[in-house]
């Protein structure tokens, strides 16, 4: 392996461990969503996601 495939490859393991912290950041944000919205379903006495809409 030459110095420029060095490169290349950790450069690839840079961006994917960006990328897996990116993904698990908007997982976290999901999850707080969706807590919401069942803390407001429950609030509002409403089975589905439409009803408290409407």
């Amino acid at each position: 392996m030459n110095i420029s495939e060095f490169n290349y490859y950790n450069n690839l393991k840079n961006r994917l461990a960006k990328v897996h912290d990116e993904i698990n950041l908007e997982k976290k944000n999901c999850l707080k969503t969706m807590t919401n919205l069942n803390q407001l379903k429950n609030d509002y006495d409403v089975d589905s996601i439409d009803q408290l809409v409407s």
